[in-house]
């Protein structure tokens, strides 16, 4: 009984390991239906050329310098806009300093 199990041990083993390999040396192309030996990319035929990497490169950096505008505006108009906010809250200050003054004008007027 001790060698049936040693022997089922073994071959489960030896099956296990043979699968490992098969797995590794054999993958299936997303856009094929069929298996492909392991050295062969499928995105070879897709990769992109010295020149795609470059347009892209370049479109990229274009769309960085594009991006960096569009901050330096936001950043200025909030400038801009913190200023107004700034004005008017110290238009708001002195209006309810006046009204405080008016009311307590009334205040002692009628005392």
């Amino acid at each position: 009984m001790q060698t049936f199990k040693t022997t089922i041990l073994i071959a489960s083993v030896v099956a296990l390991t043979g699968c490992a390999n098969w797995y590794k040396d054999y993958h299936r192309c997303a856009d094929s239906y069929a298996y492909q030996p392991w050295d062969f990319r499928c995105e070879a035929d897709n990769a992109p050329t010295g020149n795609d990497m470059a347009d892209r490169l370049a479109a990229l950096e274009k769309e960085r310098h594009r991006l960096a505008d569009e901050l330096a505006a936001a950043q200025r108009q909030s400038g801009v806009l913190s200023n107004r906010v700034s004005d008017l809250e110290r238009q708001l200050a002195a209006s309810q300093a006046l009204a405080a003054g008016l009311q307590a004008g009334q205040e002692t007027k009628r005392s």
